[in-house]
């Protein structure tokens, strides 16, 4: 459950743990990509099964933020608003992965 102390999902327990485990033995780097017609998106992000845990916490603390949202309107859209400007699970990553490095 999202709680209002967290400033941020990363900061969730099983966050820290998987991103510590990332800082530790870091994951794939990959290329991506997605086509739609004639247009085709690259772009380059972290991948594995400890990347998509991180996106499922990720996910999971905005549902319920976004949830909370409609159910006390207004007043409750503050704490959504910063969960968009939150990093991806793939960004997070290299947030910590550029940290560890620099220690």
């Amino acid at each position: 459950m999202a709680s209002p102390s967290l400033s941020c999902w990363t900061q969730d327990r099983r966050a820290a743990k998987l991103l510590a485990s990332c800082a530790a033995l870091p994951p794939a780097y990959a290329e991506c990509r997605t086509r739609y017609g004639n247009s085709t998106d690259r772009w380059n992000e972290y991948v594995g099964y400890r990347v998509e845990a991180l996106a499922a916490i990720r996910l999971k603390v905005g549902d319920e933020l976004l949830r909370a949202y409609h159910e006390q309107g207004a007043a409750a859209y503050e704490p959504f608003g910063r969960w968009c400007e939150q990093p991806t699970a793939s960004d997070a990553v290299a947030g910590v992965l550029a940290s560890y490095t620099q220690h």
